[in-house]
């Protein structure tokens, strides 16, 4: 029995695997059509080399009527740097709200400090994740550009790009809309940053009284169980409080928390357990 029923499933899926073939070479198909009927609409855009990037950037922030949005993991692009800071700088003075999402360790980069400095003042909006993000730039939410990779840094990511920059300039109002959500999502998350302090400064880290409860008890060397229990929440949402407080410590462990949180109550002299001895933690 135990053979003819392994003799059926193969058959079965032989015949399963037959019938897909034609199927995913009409997808493939289908796909392909999607992509060129996008590129016919011009809702994709190939642009290649730093001339062409820099026009095609430069147009966009040109027209910019509404909002300015940029993710950008290693600072400033390096390809139409000077272009993007030129439109930023003009659209600022229009009005036009900026809003830019660097990681946590940009704060560090002195250079980048007095750049976010500057633009803050006048009316930027910066903040930082300690997350990896892709670097995109979106204006006025129909238009996105995105640093393509090299064919050989697809086929293999270690391959250094020897080749001119490349692009891709997205308008297609789906897509565009998928790196909007990505990008409130970050900002949802992130930490405010005027340039002014970096990562571990105690000027640079606001806490709420919850976050202080919880550095608290961590600081008493309470278990995550009994942490819960005291704040009334789940194990699982401290976990995420705990995620957001790395975060603005810009750690990646309790240990390393604690440590910092220590230095920052030595620094600004915070209440927290040690200065508080003898009341009790439920008061």
């Amino acid at each position: 029995m135990a053979a003819e029923w392994s003799e059926r499933n193969t058959v079965a899926a032989a015949r399963l695997i037959n019938d897909a073939a034609p199927l995913l070479t009409t997808l493939q198909r289908l796909v392909e059509e999607q992509r060129e009927s996008a590129r016919e609409r011009r809702e994709l855009l190939h642009l290649e080399g730093a001339e062409s990037i820099e026009r095609a950037i430069t147009e966009s922030l040109r027209l910019v009527e509404h909002e300015i949005l940029a993710c950008l993991p290693q600072g400033p692009p390096g390809t139409a740097a000077s272009h993007v800071a030129t439109g930023v700088r003009a659209a600022l003075a229009r009005g036009i709200p900026v809003r830019t999402i660097y990681p946590n360790v940009a704060r560090q980069q002195k250079p980048l400090r007095r750049h976010i400095e500057a633009v803050s003042h006048r009316g930027a909006e910066v903040r930082t994740v300690p997350w990896l993000f892709a670097q995109s730039l979106i204006i006025d939410r129909r238009v996105a550009f995105l640093p393509e990779p090299s064919a050989a840094q697809v086929s293999n990511r270690s391959a250094p790009d020897s080749g001119e920059p490349r692009h891709l300039q997205v308008s297609s109002p789906n897509v565009v809309a998928h790196f909007v959500d990505h990008f409130e999502m970050l900002w949802a998350m992130g930490q405010r940053w005027d340039g002014i302090t970096a990562v571990g400064d105690p000027a640079s880290i606001a806490l709420d009284d919850e976050e202080l409860a919880i550095l608290g008890f961590l600081d008493q060397g309470l278990t995550m169980d009994a942490i819960a229990h005291r704040l009334g929440v789940s194990e699982r949402t401290l976990s995420n409080r705990l995620g957001q407080l790395k975060g603005k410590f810009n750690v990646t462990s309790l240990y390393a928390l604690g440590s910092r949180w220590q230095a920052l109550q030595d620094s600004q002299s915070i209440p927290g357990p040690r200065a508080t001895e003898g009341v009790d933690a439920d008061d």
